[in-house]
């Protein structure tokens, strides 16, 4: 198989996955903060390090469904830092003019 083929055939199966839990959980990824993403993409690739290591898998557990899983939270990422831009590019003010930052009297 050709690379180009290997990469259509491995990027329909992160689509499908990914298409498979958007049904299964919508769209709850959207709350995420980066921060969460990153913690997220940290832990797998965390236990790509362990399974590589020789560290026993779970039932149905493996390197690849690990790689997989990076590649749809990169996507989230990428989707979820896309959209914030968007949002931080049209310059609204986060407080009115009329808003006080003093402390109130106590």
């Amino acid at each position: 198989m050709k690379t180009e083929e290997e990469f259509r055939s491995a990027l329909k199966e992160c689509r499908d996955i990914f298409t498979a839990k958007l049904k299964d959980y919508n769209a709850s990824w959207r709350i995420l903060r980066p921060s969460s993403l990153t913690d997220q993409l940290f832990i797998k690739a965390k236990r790509i390090r362990q399974l590589e290591t020789g560290e026993v898998a779970m039932v149905e557990e493996g390197i690849r469904p690990e790689i997989m899983a990076l590649v749809n939270y990169g996507i989230i990422g990428l989707i979820q830092v896309t959209s914030m831009s968007r949002i931080w590019t049209q310059n609204v003010p986060l407080l009115s003019t009329t808003t006080s930052l003093k402390r109130p009297c106590s």
